[in-house]
């Protein structure tokens, strides 16, 4: 916040404008390439295992390639940050974390002209990790960057943190979902070393030192947290007996 109220657009050479001030702070955050550029960001990353190589690995060059380019034909975009492709893209999506701005807001967005100045502006953002870094020691680091890159008049507000979580191969869990979704599926079914997604995994592998997975049944590029995010009838139905089968073949491990 710049300003106790907005004002008219012909006050912009006397009053700072937030937005001006909030997206400058924010292009601190990362370059161009992608790469975060908070000190220390960094420091607790750990590099892909030989078994996060070799499930990678086991999925066909074909396989990774087509993936990569049926989430371009999806989204419509010609190119990917960096313009990485095929496996390497796929490294990129599960062993490095992000910088994300997730919604920015400031002034007069509506239909037609308003000439206003605005005095606040505000932004979403999300950071997903990867294993082994802390939140929490993440969150002070976003706050010393600000403090000493020139933006201690930028608040930096704490919404929600969910620790990174992991789970090998070998457990029994694993094979159980193999044995599943080959069950239901009538194919051999491709294990990912990590997901990009997020959700309190860690609670289970950290907190209660259970091991624990992630599997679906909706449609590739169903919409996602995206206007009409979707699941076929096939599909549901298909996942219901996928998730029986976990637990029937959990059972007998």
């Amino acid at each position: 916040r710049t300003a106790k109220t907005d004002g008219h657009s012909s006050l912009a050479p006397l009053i700072e404008n937030p937005a001006w001030r909030l997206i400058e702070a924010l292009k601190s955050l990362k370059d161009e390439g992608g790469r975060i550029l908070i000190e220390g960001w960094y420091d607790d990353v750990k590099v892909p295992t030989e078994e996060d190589i070799r499930l990678l690995e086991e999925i066909s060059r074909e396989d990774h390639e087509r993936s990569i380019e049926e989430l371009k034909k999806h989204f419509e975009v010609e190119n990917l940050l960096g313009n990485v492709k095929g496996l390497e893209a796929v490294k990129k999506l599960m062993f490095e974390p992000t910088c994300n701005i997730a919604g920015l807001c400031s002034g007069y967005v509506g239909p037609g002209s308003k000439t206003v100045l605005p005095s606040e502006a505000y932004a979403k953002i999300d950071f997903r990790l990867v294993y082994d870094q802390d939140p929490s020691e993440l969150f002070e680091k976003l706050k010393m960057h600000m403090e000493t890159g020139g933006f201690k008049d930028i608040e930096v507000k704490l919404l929600s943190i969910l620790e990174p979580s992991k789970t090998p191969a070998s457990a029994p869990i694993v094979k159980a979902v193999k044995m599943a979704a080959e069950g239901t599926y009538g194919v051999k079914p491709q294990v990912a070393p990590m997901s990009p997604g997020s959700g309190p995994d860690y609670l289970f592998t950290k907190r209660l030192g259970v091991h624990s997975v992630w599997t679906g049944c909706a449609p590739p590029f169903s919409n996602a947290h995206a206007p009409n995010e979707f699941i076929t009838r096939e599909a549901f139905l298909n996942g219901i007996l996928y998730a029986s089968l976990i637990m029937e073949h959990f059972a007998s491990i």
